[in-house]
């Protein structure tokens, strides 16, 4: 991040208010009027020297607006100053130059320009300064590198505006929601209240709708307008939290206290006063509610209780102090659920925006380091080329899992183990709200193994073994949340769902072992099967300890082991600390090292050890840390990761180096390799079918090759005399030449040993030719 984003109190500290942060970094943002000095401002239509893009904004509801640079200081406080959440549509393609206020961008290479965010009409209140991140960037790697973490700092305190809110469509509305980076944009900022009115107006008239002003009679997760409120609710989770939000029908119940209010505004409107007749109301043309789920609230208590929840929608949903919500983030299970979930959220167009998405503004509100992308030094090396980091055929980037910055991605999860540590050992759903636990499928925490950025799978968790899961699919978390991987459609188990009641109590059933006891929920399995952290990292440790045994290098005493119990602490996710014990040069590369009266194992008893363990991590060599290690002594805590980072397939892809990735990397190349290769055979086959067949067909003198007269005769067709449609793809291109005059060039440039007839290879290169 640029040191003008550093600066200010705010942006190191992690006591003093969010608010206080200040930058004078420049950030360019959509305004209705230039600036002063018109040099900071350009027309918001000659940004991109496009035609394609100048129609585009003269036909949007931003034409006549304009892109200006200022400080992030002069932006934030900006009365009117909004930062928009939209959905990347019509994504273009602008190789052009740049006419930037900043007077840093010059040009556009590759630059994919999302046209949608054009489509955002102002709103009842109106903005005047609105900030657009495809915009403020540019496509210029260095603005969008910092753009993460300043846009985190925006999320805190700038107002959003869901550009989906504004449409009234509530279809918009929820394939908005389904976007991974809701989780970060909409859920803990303030939200604009004239859009959060809109998104009201528009679930009120869906209900209607749908109920036709009768009370229902069918399942409440059929009603439309109430699940989609009941999705905003489960975004927000101060509002989720709330005693407003607290009953499962709250969704239902707020439709019906809005019709209620705007009918009451509307008699209090009326010349009469409050008790005169009725007067036409703006919710008339909506159609009637049925009073039910709120049929014993007074209009009084309805207007209340709407007034709470609308608040408790809009606001800031976190502290402006960072210590209150660090303690939030270890005493809040509505908080900590909220913040896993959100990282499961895997609905990107470019998958590995998952490491950077749903963390950066909670780590920020909290004082945490700042969220960095595992992938940036890879990045980094193609910053400089034009069409930038390489990609696949479907847009997304190709990378190596020993691309992944180890450790970037530890840190990042320092705010996930904040929540693990809460959420671990809870024995029910006590203190998470229902709309928190997923109002449709597509909001649940699932995880892919397959699909998902190396190292995050686990969710914070760090590499976890499949051999810990059960029978019955399940992998346990602790005595209550697991992940479920028993629904596998395919019958494959690489998707599952964070869910309650698949923890360990679920699992010893599972397996066949006693029932327990909640001191003691795995009586005969003692570590076997369980997923959770602590005994998780107890049966990393019975593992490590057999093969350093086998090895003849075992620990001087026997290692310590504790079973499940209700104050389970989270290991580390990967190496969390970088105090280092003294390693084996060989073992110690994949699992670091015992320390033991300052003496390192000799090198000679290293290369003898027959472990089938190799370095696979660049952060491998400081696996073993110190922080709960003494004596020479082993302990769980800092065996996880060694282990981890030096197994294979068993560990699913949780971590970022192991077999099982490079393995999925291997495949995915020879697999795309085995693709090209099955092309260019039938096209080569293709080649050939045609030559036969212009042979069989346009060689008048028969001498087995092409005469530049023959090709010319072949051209001066007035049609193409054949049906197929690859020789009329031919005869087109052919016809064009000899047109223009260019075919005689291409004759010759093809003819290589100048003999005047064309040969296969010969013909080949003229058809191949772009």
């Amino acid at each position: 991040m640029s040191d003008s984003l550093r600066r200010g109190s705010g942006a190191a500290s992690t006591s003093e208010p969010l608010s206080a942060f200040e930058s004078d970094a420049t950030v360019r943002v959509v305004t209705t009027q230039p600036r002063r000095d018109s040099r900071k401002s350009v027309p918001l239509r000659d940004v991109f020297a496009d035609a394609r893009w100048s129609d585009a904004v003269d036909a949007s509801p931003m034409a006549d607006c304009y892109l200006s640079a200022m400080t992030y200081d002069e932006f934030v406080h900006q009365p009117k100053a909004r930062m928009l959440s939209y959905r990347a549509d019509r994504v273009t393609r602008f190789d052009c130059a740049v006419r930037d206020p900043a007077r840093v961008v010059s040009g556009a290479a590759h630059a994919f320009v999302p046209l949608a965010f054009l489509e955002t009409p102002q709103i009842k209140s109106g903005w005047t300064h609105l900030w657009i991140d495809a915009l403020h960037h540019l496509d210029d790697v260095k603005a969008k590198r910092d753009a993460t973490q300043l846009s985190a700092w925006l999320c805190l305190n700038v107002t959003v505006l869901p550009q989906a809110w504004l449409s009234k469509d509530p279809d918009t509305c929820h394939a908005a929601f389904g976007r991974a980076w809701m989780n970060r944009e909409l859920a803990f900022g303030r939200v604009d209240r004239d859009a959060l009115d809109l998104f009201f107006e528009m679930c009120v008239r869906e209900h209607a709708a749908q109920t036709e002003g009768k009370i229902w009679d069918g399942s409440d997760a059929e009603l439309r307008g109430p699940r989609l409120l009941a999705r905003l609710i489960g975004r927000r989770p101060r509002a989720a939290a709330s005693d407003e939000a607290s009953d499962p029908d709250v969704a239902i119940a707020a439709l019906e206290w809005w019709h209620r209010v705007k009918e009451m505004d509307a008699r209090r409107r009326s010349v009469g006063g409050r008790d005169s007749p009725v007067s036409p109301s703006p919710t008339r043309s909506m159609g009637p509610i049925a009073t039910d789920a709120s049929g014993e609230d007074t209009d009084d208590e309805c207007e209340l209780q709407l007034k709470e929840l609308m608040y408790n929608l809009s606001a800031r949903q976190l502290s402006d102090e960072p210590a209150a919500n660090r303690a939030a983030l270890s005493k809040d299970a509505a908080l900590a659920w909220h913040v896993v979930c959100a990282y499961a959220s895997d609905a990107f167009h470019e998958p590995t925006d998952a490491y950077v998405c749903s963390l950066s503004v909670v780590a920020t509100a909290c004082g945490f380091p700042e969220i960095r992308d595992p992938l940036e030094r890879w990045k980094r090396k193609y910053a400089s080329k034009p069409e930038g980091a390489p990609r696949g055929r479907d847009g997304k980037l190709v990378y190596r899992a020993e691309d992944v910055d180890v450790d970037a991605l530890d840190a990042n999860h320092e705010t996930l183990r904040f929540c693990w540590a809460l959420l671990a050992p809870k024995g029910d759903w006590d203190d998470i709200p229902e709309c928190l636990r997923g109002v449709v499928h597509a909001d649940h925490a699932r995880v892919d193994w397959s699909t998902r950025p190396p190292g995050t799978a686990s969710l914070g968790l760090g590499p976890v073994p499949a051999s810990l899961m059960t029978r019955g699919g399940v992998a346990p978390v602790g005595p209550f949340f697991g992940f479920d991987f028993s629904r596998a459609p395919n019958g494959h188990r690489k998707v599952g769902e964070l869910r309650g009641g698949s923890g360990t109590k679920r699992a010893v059933n599972t397996r066949g072992a006693g029932e327990g006891t909640d001191d003691d929920p795995f009586p005969d399995l003692e570590t076997d099967g369980v997923f959770a952290p602590r005994t998780y990292a107890g049966e990393v440790l019975r593992l490590l300890t057999e093969r350093l045994e086998a090895a003849g290098l075992a620990t001087t005493r026997p290692p310590r082991g504790e079973k499940v119990n209700g104050n389970a602490t989270p290991s580390p996710s990967l190496n969390t600390s970088r105090r280092t014990i003294s390693a084996f040069s060989s073992i110690g590369s994949s699992f670091g090292g015992v320390r033991g009266g300052g003496r390192t194992t000799s090198s000679a008893s290293e290369n003898d050890a027959e472990v089938s363990i190799s370095r696979t991590s660049s952060a491998a060599n400081s696996i073993f840390t110190d922080s709960d290690a003494s004596d020479g002594e082993l302990d769980e805590f800092s065996a996880v990761d060694g282990l981890a980072s030096a197994l294979g397939r068993e560990y699913m892809g949780y971590h970022p180096t192991c077999r099982w990735n490079l393995e999925v990397t291997a495949r995915r190349k020879n697999a795309a390799m085995e693709r090209d290769e099955s092309e260019n055979a039938e096209m080569e086959r293709t080649l050939q079918n045609l030559w036969r067949a212009w042979i069989g067909k346009y060689d008048a003198d028969k001498s087995g090759t092409v005469s530049l007269a023959e090709l010319k005769a072949f051209a001066s067709a007035t049609v193409c005399p054949s049906s197929d449609s690859y020789m009329q793809t031919l005869h087109e291109w052919a016809s064009n030449a000899l047109e223009l005059g260019d075919l005689d060039a291409e004759f010759n440039r093809v003819d290589v040993d100048g003999s005047g007839e064309l040969e296969y290879p010969e013909f080949r290169a003229m058809l191949l030719t772009e």
